[in-house]
C-alpha cells in the first residue's frame, strides 16, 4: 500500500525541535563569545596590581631633587610619572623615562629634576599608559630653601680656644658636644665664667656606623639644639649670646685603637671648603675654625660623624665632636 500523503503534510511537527535546538546552541555560543570577551577584557585591567617599591627623594638648596628608587617591585621606566603640588596648582613634571635611558627602573635607578622653589609636593606615581588608573608610589614634602647662602671661611687655627680645646672657655658663649661618655654621650654645654650648665640626652654610639647630626642655634628663640639621629638636648642661650663671627669644630680621641672623623660638613646648607675631618686616638685632634658674619643672628650646622674603636665602646669623653661659638 502506498505512503499516506497525510504523512508528509505533518512533517513540520519533527522540524520544529530540530531548529529550536539548533537556534538555542547558536545562542548560547553568541553569549557565551560575548561573556568570555567581555571577562577577558576585564580581567586585562584588573590583572596588573600597582607595583610595591620605595622611593627617597633628595633635595638641595640649588632647588634641585634626586629621586632614587630604593626597594621592591622593578617598574617600567615609562609607567612612572613625576608630579609636583604648590600653592598654585599641580604641574607634570615627565615620565622617568623622560630623565634618563632606564628601560626599567629597580633598586639604585635614580633621576634628577630642577626648578623647585621649596614647599611643594612631589609624588612619584604608577601610571600605565594603556591603564585609567594610577597609585601613588611615594610623596616627599620639599623643604623650604635659604634665600641666602652662607660664603663661610674656614681656617685651621694654630692657636687659641679653637685649637686648643683647654677648657678655659675665655671667648667661648657655649659649646656642644657628641661624645662617647655612656649615657651623656649626646650633650650640650654652656658656661659662663666658672659655671656650667646644660642639658644632657643618651647616644648610643655603634662602631663604624656614620650618625647624622644638626646643630641650630635660633637667635630669635635664644636657643640652641644639638641633634644625633633623633637623640636631641637643648639649652636656653639668652646669658650667653654668641657676639662673635666664628665657629670652632674639633675632634679629639684618647685611646689609640680609637677614631673620629666627620663629613659633609654643611653650613646653612652650603658645603663648607674644608668638609671632612678625621683624627685617630693617642691624644689625636683636630679643628677648624668657620668664620661668617651671621653666626650671631642663628645657623644650621649640618654633617655626618663616625666614631670607631676596638672592644668596647670607652667611658668618659675619649671620643669627642667639638662645637664651640665664640663670644668677643
Amino acid at each position: 500500500m502506498p505512503p499516506s500523503i497525510s504523512a508528509f503534510c505533518n512533517s513540520e511537527q519533527g522540524v520544529s525541535p530540530v531548529v529550536s535546538t539548533i537556534l538555542l546552541v547558536a545562542v548560547t555560543i553568541i553569549l557565551g563569545s560575548v561573556i568570555t570577551v567581555f571577562a577577558f577584557t576585564y580581567l586585562d585591567g584588573v590583572q596588573s596590581p600597582a607595583p610595591t617599591a620605595d622611593f627617597e627623594g633628595r633635595f638641595t638648596d640649588a632647588g634641585d631633587i634626586e629621586i632614587t628608587h630604593i626597594a621592591g617591585d622593578t617598574v617600567p621606566a615609562d609607567q612612572l610619572l613625576i608630579r609636583s603640588t604648590d600653592l598654585t596648582g599641580t604641574t607634570t613634571i615627565g615620565r622617568w623615562s623622560t630623565f634618563s635611558g632606564e628601560t626599567d627602573v629597580s633598586a639604585g635607578s635614580s633621576i634628577s629634576a630642577s626648578g623647585f622653589d621649596g614647599d611643594e609636593t612631589v609624588r612619584v606615581i604608577w601610571q600605565p599608559a594603556s591603564q585609567d588608573r594610577s597609585h601613588v608610589l611615594r610623596e616627599f614634602e620639599t623643604r623650604s630653601i635659604p634665600t641666602t647662602i652662607s660664603s663661610a671661611s674656614v681656617s685651621s687655627p694654630s692657636s687659641g680656644t679653637f685649637a686648643s680645646q683647654t677648657g678655659s672657655w675665655d671667648g667661648t658663649a657655649w659649646q656642644a658636644v657628641g661624645r662617647s661618655a655612656g649615657s651623656g654621650g649626646n650633650q650640650i654645654r654652656v658656661t659662663e665664667s666658672t659655671s656650667v650648665s646644660g642639658s644632657n640626652s643618651p647616644y648610643t654610639w655603634q662602631s663604624g656606623v656614620k650618625s647624622n647630626f644638626t646643630l641650630t642655634y635660633d637667635a630669635d628663640a635664644e636657643e640652641a639644639t644639638l641633634d644625633i639621629e633623633g637623640s636631641t638636648a637643648s639649652i636656653s642661650t639668652a646669658p650667653f649670646a654668641p657676639t662673635g663671627d666664628s665657629i670652632g669644630i674639633t675632634l679629639k680621641v684618647t685611646d689609640t685603637a680609637n677614631s673620629v672623623s666627620v663629613q659633609d660638613l654643611r653650613l646653612n646648607g652650603q658645603q663648607l671648603s674644608t668638609s671632612s675631618l678625621s683624627t685617630v686616638g693617642n691624644g689625636g685632634q683636630v679643628s677648624i675654625r668657620v668664620s661668617d658674619g651671621s653666626v650671631a643672628d642663628g645657623f644650621v650646622i649640618t654633617g655626618t660623624t663616625t666614631f670607631t674603636w676596638q672592644d668596647n665602646l670607652p667611658g668618659g669623653p675619649n671620643m669627642q665632636l667639638n662645637f664651640e661659638i665664640e663670644q668677643e
